[in-house]
């Protein structure tokens, strides 16, 4: 039999390598066009098609160590690119070929085993803290690059690779002869190099057998569909994200509990495509693998669920802790060890996600939610595994025909399936289990509400899933839900995948309406949903899978995070800066942001005052009266118009040096065409996550001794949620607040200390309009008290999307600010991502400052016309 070296390359088939190859380009052109994972996955299709083409007229004994090469090449191309030099990709390579050879010292197998737990145990303790002062001092000196120049991201790359693969690994060595370019290429697939820290558990045996010697048509067809289905999927998941989640502060009813549940469930969407995509590209490549998932929302039982989803963990886990605790076990009696071994499976799966945590993330959290949702998945596997071995199978024998009932039975047992899978999934998308219990108080007076959709809904499926399974399984319709994958389904994806591509197209999408168009903006654009935007935690995939895309979300945010030190003046590298909680704004009571200290009082926390640091490249200071802007004098100067702008983040600028954001482009502005003897001085006094009632006691406390003759009040989508955040932290820690009305309107609203946080959220938030209208309407009213216009001003904000949000302006309106000024649409011309600080950063850099202070610029001075105030120059 011929070996592999002996075989001759294989004549091309070029239709069916044009056609695998066109399948990629237009799945990468999906990607490109609702920019998927940023630029990520774009860059690895267009990597992808390079290598394919160079693969495919390679003799069969190149093609692994082409691709092994590949992998590696990869490492240096996309993390050195990123990380902004090869000293990154340098540890990644080479930590990873250390980790390597110790697999294969030549000294006894236990020994290997041993040094290799010895060395994950040391990189562990680098990844993280330490636990002496020693250590923590040497660990401090490692990360401030004084020791050891380890970037963060280099963890991250790290752990993806090897921190289940080592261990499948090590368990097939002595049933399996590696080679160097099998080893290269298993480490170091290049998918996982350029875009997936959360990657499918790749068996190695699997890796090694499954391989093709010479290319086979029907693998790469297989891989070429499997790529179009995960950009499918990832589409899917952006829309589900966007469009159905639903905050847990508006779960006011039944109908709104089962919206969530669902939607929480439906987001594995995105681990699902990235799945696909990883596993497609290495079908194109002669491996031939398994499907990673396969149906998983159509289990009809909990056994069966742990088959269909995330089928690489499955296979991982029964290999290397089932089966060697079942064949220890078994003279406990084959039941007991099934359960036994089960329940081990289980516990060791909650340990072994969060060691994934552990190193993706860099903590290493036992929560409840996670054991809870580990414990009852595994109690109903083990039930359903004992009711199976005492019922028998029921399912049909010999040539009997499938019937009626049985795909009813099918269809309400994937119903329970689904229904109850979601419940477990919520308890481990939600912050902890005090804000899951919360889900189930219904604030809505009609808790009922949307019981009957629900009912109907059901009816539904029901029916439609038992029509569906029966066709399933009957005569000629069997045949439509093949899955073997042939010429005609991949031109159909392949159409259908170029008519989402026209549509998403901003030409095209504009001729659809005004609210279609909204729609497929926000499709394209990397915005966050009303549940990121109203809180901070997200479970446990979706905190995964917020650093998941590689170049655009994890080493960038990750090496972005750990280079973004706080640099004082003249000095050496100082201290780090604190780690926000996420790339959205909550932040606990004791600190409001990146630069913010915690202080005493209403306000929580403030900018402190003379600070001259460096913030990602930017020079971050702080005058004497701790606003991020030049120097003033209290008291106003003779022939002076003074504005004060009040606002959050996306008004401070950080990141853009003080002159280039758009409160001091005003000023710049309005100097220049200020007639003589008058002059304008425009105060930021806004503050990172800074809400409504915040900015009203900063006015009463602070800016009114600065005599404002205007004042704008710039406002966002989500101010109104981040102001329940605020106040609920208030309601349960303290007992008053500076404003006896307050105290009453959160009294009204079924609030008290001691409450529960996540009731006191949902309390607040149903009261939400009211607590705004008061802030808003004191606000207008003290302004008008110190002599000052009042201007709300609403920014849309580069992560939120199109959407306006109209309660607020039906506040502003109705609560008599002297004018109304709507940038909504302030960024819809422009390239958004070009707009931003970074990819991982969505708050406007020195670009959408100017764009937001020409537009903010005429509207001042179009108001100041039409009401006739005399404040502000003409346009000149």
């Amino acid at each position: 039999m011929p070996t592999e070296e002996s075989l001759p390359a294989p004549p091309i088939d070029v239709r069916r390598t044009a056609l695998v190859f066109a399948s990629v380009a237009l799945a990468g052109l999906l990607a490109h066009v609702f920019r998927l994972e940023g630029k990520s996955i774009r860059n690895l299709l267009a990597f992808t098609g390079g290598v394919y083409l160079i693969h495919t007229v390679l003799a069969p004994r190149w093609k692994e160590p082409f691709f092994a090469l590949a992998s590696v090449a990869a490492v240096f191309l996309f993390v050195g690119q990123v990380g902004g030099s090869y000293v990154s990709a340098a540890w990644v390579v080479g930590l990873g070929l250390g980790l390597l050879a110790l697999c294969h010292l030549p000294v006894p197998f236990v020994l290997r085993v041993l040094l290799v737990l010895a060395a994950g145990v040391v990189l562990a303790w680098m990844r993280g803290s330490g636990s002496l002062p020693l250590l923590d001092s040497v660990a401090d000196s490692m990360r401030n690059r004084r020791w050891l120049p380890i970037p963060t991201g280099v963890w991250v790359m790290l752990g993806a690779m090897f921190m289940f693969r080592l261990i499948i690994y090590l368990y097939d060595l002595r049933n399996v002869r590696p080679t160097l370019a099998s080893s290269l290429a298993y480490f170091f697939l290049f998918p996982n190099v350029v875009v997936f820290p959360l990657f499918p558990v790749v068996d190695y045996r699997q890796f090694r057998t499954k391989r093709k010697p010479s290319a086979d048509p029907g693998v790469h067809a297989k891989g070429a569909q499997w790529v179009m289905r995960g950009v499918l999927h990832l589409l899917c998941y952006r829309f589900v994200y966007l469009f159905l989640t639903v905050p847990e502060l508006e779960v006011q009813n039944l109908g709104d509990l089962a919206r969530f549940l669902v939607s929480m469930y439906l987001l594995y969407l995105r681990v699902s495509g990235l799945f696909h995509l990883a596993v497609g590209i290495l079908c194109l490549f002669d491996y031939d693998l398994p499907a990673t998932n396969q149906h998983y929302y159509l289990a009809s039982s909990f056994s069966d669920y742990w088959r269909r989803i995330n089928v690489y963990w499955k296979d991982f886990m029964m290999k290397v802790f089932y089966y060697p605790a079942f064949f220890r076990l078994r003279k406990l009696g084959q039941r007991n060890a099934m359960v036994l071994a089960t329940v081990v499976v289980f516990a060791v799966t909650w340990a072994l996600h969060s060691y994934q945590w552990f190193w993706i993330l860099g903590t290493f959290p036992l929560q409840w939610s996670d054991g809870i949702f580990w414990g009852a998945l595994g109690l109903l596997a083990v039930a359903n595994l004992v009711w199976n071995e005492t019922r028998g199978s029921k399912a049909p024998r010999g040539n009997r025909p499938w019937t009626w009932a049985q795909s009813f039975s099918i269809a309400w047992k994937t119903i329970a399936v689904f229904i109850t899978v979601s419940i477990l999934w919520s308890i481990w998308t939600v912050q902890d289990l005090q804000q899951w219990r919360s889900l189930f108080v219904f604030t809505d007076d009609k808790w009922y509400r949307g019981i009957d959709k629900l009912a109907l809904g059901g009816a539904a499926i029901l029916v439609g899933g038992t029509v569906w399974g029966y066709l399933h399984r009957r005569g000629p319709w069997a045949a439509l839900w093949s899955t073997k994958v042939t010429t005609p389904r991949m031109v159909l994806t392949m159409a259908g995948i170029a008519v989402l591509s026209v549509i998403g197209a901003e030409r095209v999408a504009q001729k659809a309406g005004p609210r279609a168009a909204d729609m497929i903006a926000d499709l394209r654009y990397r915005v966050y949903n009303k549940r990121d935007q109203a809180q901070a935690d997200r479970g446990y995939y979706e905190e995964l899978m917020s650093v998941a895309s590689f170049s655009s979300s994890v080493w960038q945010v990750m090496q972005e995070r750990q280079d973004e030190q706080v640099f004082e003046e003249g000095r050496a590298p100082g201290r780090r800066l604190p780690p926000r909680s996420r790339e959205l704004d909550f932040v606990p009571l004791r600190g409001g942001g990146m630069m913010s200290v915690p202080v005493k009082g209403f306000l929580a926390w403030e900018l402190p005052p003379n600070q001259r640091l460096e913030v990602r490249g930017a020079a971050y200071e702080t005058n004497e009266w701790g606003m991020r802007d030049r120097a003033y004098s209290k008291e106003k100067p003779e022939g002076v118009c003074r504005l004060a702008v009040l606002g959050a983040s996306h008004v401070v600028g950080a990141g853009v040096p003080v002159e280039g954001t758009f409160p001091s482009l005003l000023e710049q502005w309005l100097n220049e065409r200020a007639g003589p003897g008058r002059s304008y001085e425009v105060l930021n006094f806004a503050v990172d996550n800074y809400t409504m009632a915040q900015h009203l006691y900063l006015l009463e406390q602070k800016i009114i001794d600065f005599e404002p003759d205007l004042v704008l009040m710039v406002a966002h989508a989500n101010d109104a949620s981040r102001s329940v955040r605020h106040l609920t932290r208030w309601v349960v820690h303290r007992e008053t607040s500076p404003y006896p009305e307050l105290d009453r309107l959160l009294r009204d609203a079924g609030t008290a200390k001691g409450m529960a946080e996540p009731e006191v959220q949902k309390k607040l938030f149903r009261a939400s309009n009211t607590l705004t209208n008061w802030s808003y309407r004191r606000f207008h009213r003290k302004c008008r008290e110190i002599g000052a216009k009042s201007v709300w001003v609403y920014l849309q904000t580069l992560d939120i999307g199109s959407n306006r949000n109209r309660d607020l302006f039906q506040a502003a309106r109705n609560c008599g600010f002297d004018a109304v000024v709507d940038l909504a649409d302030v960024y819809e011309d422009h390239d958004k991502p070009s707009l931003q600080i970074s990819e991982s950063d969505s708050h406007p850099n020195a670009d959408g400052h100017r764009i937001v202070g020409e537009r903010l610029f005429d509207a001042v001075l179009a108001v100041d016309r039409e009401q006739g105030w005399g404040l502000l120059p003409g346009r000149g």
